[in-house]
């Protein structure tokens, strides 16, 4: 068995599609997967089935649900029964860490701070890149999320965000910022106001000499703050922007990048 959940829901029975499509049984498959190996309480379970008032059979109710999304499962080739448990005041689906694209994901992303701890930047990149590549979308698409399986899905979206931009920064320290002009403009266009991402983007719209490219990129930066938030950009961007329209020497530098992590840090703009 193959599971997703960054992007929408995906279960696969020897590559053969097993997911489930009716929204009530997306969502408790979905809550089982982002706590695997652990019991979920059917308590936590009707919360975010029915966040407003659960209905009095909400206890009965679920229980058919389970059976129900159980059936499915065990209509794949290797006709498994045993993938949704019945514990002590709730249920839990156990997984093999291989099998779900997020402890893939979670185990590339610690491996790619490991290899950055140690200084391996290319190494650190390449196992970034594989953790990213499993984000095929907006964590859990398409799911009626209540409070829990939402506050999930931002989370584990911040996550992507933040190996995406630590993979960035990386990247530039290893001169390939020809390559990222375009994905940088694709990620500040759906992140208007984060000035991490216009600081990687002016630097290396910098170092590909596109210098009157760099200094709109601040300007853009500046009036989306003001517009959406009342606010102008931070000391280190305003330092970043005078950078630029003195040509400092500092920015053609590997540490002439704005740091997204403490283990980059030093040498860099600090606000």
């Amino acid at each position: 068995m193959e599971y997703g959940v960054l992007g929408a829901l995906e279960v696969l029975d020897e590559r053969v599609p097993v997911t489930p499509t009716a929204p009530k049984l997306q969502s408790i498959f979905a809550i089982l997967l982002v706590n695997h190996n652990r019991t979920v309480s059917r308590d936590v379970m009707i919360n975010e089935l029915w966040p407003s008032r659960p209905p009095a059979t909400a206890t009965m109710t679920l229980n058919t649900y389970v059976c129900q999304l159980r059936k499915l499962l065990a209509q794949g080739p290797s006709r498994r029964t045993d993938l949704v448990r019945s514990r002590p005041g709730g249920y839990s689906v156990t997984v093999e860490p291989e099998t779900l694209d997020l402890t893939v994901f979670e185990e590339a992303l610690a491996a790619g701070r490991r290899e950055l701890a140690d200084g391996r930047l290319a190494e650190a990149s390449c196992e970034l890149r594989r953790a990213l590549s499993l984000h095929r979308g907006p964590v859990l698409a398409g799911l009626s999320k209540g409070r829990l399986l939402a506050g999930i899905a931002a989370r584990l979206e911040e996550d992507v965000l933040d190996a995406t931009t630590l993979r960035i920064e990386i990247d530039l320290r290893l001169g390939r910022h020809r390559e990222l002009v375009g994905e940088l403009r694709a990620l500040v266009t759906r992140h208007p106001t984060n000035e991490d991402l216009h600081a990687k983007l002016m630097v290396a719209l910098y170092r590909s000499e596109r210098r009157t490219v760099a200094l709109e990129t601040y300007q853009r930066l500046r009036q989306s703050l003001r517009n959406q938030v009342g606010i102008d950009p931070s000391p280190g961007l305003k330092r970043l922007h005078q950078d630029v329209l003195q040509d400092a020497p500092s920015l053609l530098s590997p540490d002439g990048v704005a740091p997204a992590t403490p283990a980059l840090a030093a040498a860099h703009y600090r606000s």
